[in-house]
């Protein structure tokens, strides 16, 4: 499993609704949370997230740290959590920026299994980490994993 690496461009804009390009390069045109690239998401769309929320952080609407690049499924599960109730207990989603995903998730086939953290627990609840649509593309970037792999053992024989 591979982590969401955010990486960080010189001079971002200072208002978030123009820091659309930027995120998308950052976040390799890959959901922050979920991993789905844009060219697997089968017409889901992708948008700028808060991670902290608007209605809660008022502070960090454009506060570049505080914004990923999310697909529209992963976004909209987030709703306007996490409350700071929550968040004072722990709970709060995996974070790009600051979070290592194996330290909350492990894999066993195509699936995210928690560690039991309360960031896996949060993560997965709302934003269902094995949603169907997840498992699908996960299940075909195995086989072309396996069929690079197959590809190039043919050629260096």
């Amino acid at each position: 499993m591979s982590s969401i690496v955010r990486i960080k461009l010189p001079n971002p804009p200072t208002k978030y609704p123009d820091y659309k390009d930027t995120l998308r390069l950052e976040f390799l045109y890959s959901c922050a949370y979920c991993t789905t690239m844009e060219i697997e998401a089968g017409g889901i769309g992708f948008e700028i997230d808060h991670y902290w929320p608007q209605s809660s952080c008022q502070h960090l609407i454009d506060v570049h740290e505080n914004l990923c690049w999310a697909c529209r499924h992963c976004n909209d599960g987030k709703l306007e959590q996490p409350t700071r109730d929550l968040a004072e207990l722990g709970y709060r989603f995996f974070n790009p920026d600051v979070d290592e995903i194996t330290d909350h998730f492990a894999v066993d086939g195509v699936r995210w299994v928690s560690t039991g953290t309360k960031i896996a627990e949060l993560t997965d609840k709302l934003l269902g980490m094995n949603r169907a649509s997840l498992l699908r593309i996960r299940e075909q970037r195995l086989r072309q994993f396996e069929s690079n792999e197959m590809l190039l053992r043919g050629i260096r024989a």
